[in-house]
């Protein structure tokens, strides 16, 4: 019948993105997402997350938490090389500073406050608000050397149908 969906790179990295909302997040999940060309800035972002990736992995070698990778992304030079406080108007973003996984992140730990105590099986309409899939992701096909079923075909129209919705267009790199 084909591939399961969860072996699906786009699937799986939207997996990847809700183990982030775990207390404790295993530094290789961490790493898949951050190297995912799938999120948002995902491509134009790729170099600033090799940098934030291993700053993470020195700084927390095994897990940390989702706020952790999320001021790791925005964070922004305070002090020069001797540790000494740098001047608020010479402040610059740090080189693994990486805006466009930040709003991510943000929009992900905000999507958590949002969610707190409703049961699993929320549904796609309460993902939407995450707004971190590119809007191209639509056009993604399966292998067509299967037949496909009318189930399938509907599914995969509806999945074409909320990605070129306006609540995904933001999420173009």
């Amino acid at each position: 019948m084909g591939a399961p969906l969860a072996r699906v790179p786009m699937i799986e990295t939207a997996f990847d993105l809700l183990k982030l909302l775990d207390d404790r997040i295993d530094i290789q999940d961490i790493g898949r997402v951050l190297r995912s060309p799938w999120l948002r800035g995902g491509i134009s972002e790729r170099n600033s997350r090799a940098l934030l990736e291993k700053c993470l992995r020195d700084k927390y070698p095994r897990q940390l938490k989702l706020a952790e990778v999320r001021y790791r992304a925005g964070e922004i030079k305070k002090y020069d090389r001797q540790r000494r406080e740098i001047p608020e108007n010479q402040c610059e973003p740090q080189i693994w500073n990486s805006p466009k996984l930040s709003t991510v992140l943000n929009a992900l730990m905000q999507f958590e406050k949002n969610n707190k105590g409703i049961p699993p099986g929320i549904g796609l309409g309460r993902m939407r608000s995450i707004n971190c899939l590119p809007a191209w992701a639509g056009r993604w096909q399966p292998n067509r050397n299967t037949k496909s079923s009318s189930a399938e075909a509907r599914a995969n129209e509806h999945d074409r149908e909320l990605a070129s919705t306006s609540s995904l267009a933001g999420c173009v790199a």
